[in-house]
């Protein structure tokens, strides 16, 4: 389990504000720096204001600025969740999918071929014609599958000895399944 994992976890059960009034200001200097940062940066952003057919997220937030929708805490929040979503997840990903293509070599060459079959030239390459890419799509599947990019993984349980139907399945004694 990482360090954002841990701090999330303190987070929900209140024990991270136990833990600033007992350890040292120090401890949480990093923090405040992130959270320095992350002010500055949203309230930049928010001077630019809502442009009209913006390309960046945060654009959507400022839509309803004048409704009074987002504190600015809220604000804050979200520019933190902006700046963070998907950096350490996907590189989760691309590193286990690169890891486990290189342990099955055939998995890889199936990949490769897909992958050099549907596009003449780059210019073809877009999320659209990669969505289409059903091999490929199994294989980061299967990858986020085995080593979940979360950083707190997927809540499990073993099934009891009765049993277990779930998605109207039923599913047998002692297998992992997700919670419902």
């Amino acid at each position: 389990m990482d360090l954002s994992s841990v701090l999330g976890q303190l987070e929900r059960y209140k024990i991270f504000t136990i833990l600033q009034m007992v350890l040292p200001k120090s401890a949480f200097k990093a923090v405040a720096e992130l959270d320095n940062y992350v002010a500055a940066l949203s309230k930049k952003r928010q001077a630019r204001g809502h442009i009209r057919d913006g390309t960046d997220i945060f654009n959507y937030l400022l839509e309803n600025k004048d409704d009074d929708v987002f504190s600015q805490k809220e604000y804050e929040g979200n520019a933190l969740v902006l700046l963070f979503a998907g950096a350490d997840t996907t590189a989760t990903v691309m590193i286990f999918g690169s890891y486990l293509l290189c342990k099955n070599p055939e998995v890889a060459k199936r990949a490769q071929f897909e992958v050099r079959n549907a596009f003449r030239n780059t210019g073809e390459i877009n999320a659209t014609n990669v969505n289409e890419l059903k091999y490929l799509h199994a294989v980061l599947s299967e990858a986020m599958r085995l080593y979940p990019p979360g950083p707190t993984g997927l809540a499990r349980q073993i099934v009891n000895k009765a049993g277990q139907t779930v998605a109207g399945h039923h599913v047998p004694y002692n297998v992992s399944t997700l919670y419902p």
